[in-house]
C-alpha cells in the first residue's frame, strides 16, 4: 500500500522530502494496524480464557460476545500504544535508506 500510494500521492515537491514520505507511512501502519486490531483483540481473548470457565466457541462467538457484553470500544483498548509505536516509520525509514 505504501509502495503504490507514494507514486501517487508524493510527487513534485513531496518527492524527495522525509517529512511525507514518513507521514504516509505512519498514517498507512496506524490504518492497517487499526484495521486488524480487533481480529487480534479476539485472538488475545481467546488464549487467555483457554483454561478459564469461559469458553468460546469459535472466533465469531468470542467477537459477538464481546461486542454484547463490553461494547464495540473493546475492541480496540490499548490500540494507542500502536499508534505510538507507529511514529518509528519503519516504512519511511526503510524507504529512504
Amino acid at each position: 500500500m505504501y509502495d503504490s500510494l507514494k507514486l501517487v500521492l508524493l510527487t513534485g515537491k513531496m518527492q524527495d522530502s522525509f517529512f511525507f514520505r514518513f507521514s504516509l507511512g505512519w498514517v498507512i501502519t496506524n490504518g492497517v494496524g487499526l484495521a486488524f486490531y480487533p481480529i487480534d483483540i479476539v485472538r488475545r481473548r481467546m488464549m487467555m480464557t483457554s483454561s478459564e470457565a469461559v469458553k468460546y466457541k469459535g472466533s465469531l462467538d468470542c467477537f459477538n460476545q464481546i461486542l454484547k457484553n463490553e461494547g464495540a470500544k473493546s475492541l480496540f483498548k490499548g490500540a494507542s500504544a500502536n499508534i505510538i509505536r507507529a511514529i518509528a516509520g519503519v516504512l519511511a525509514g526503510y524507504d529512504k535508506l
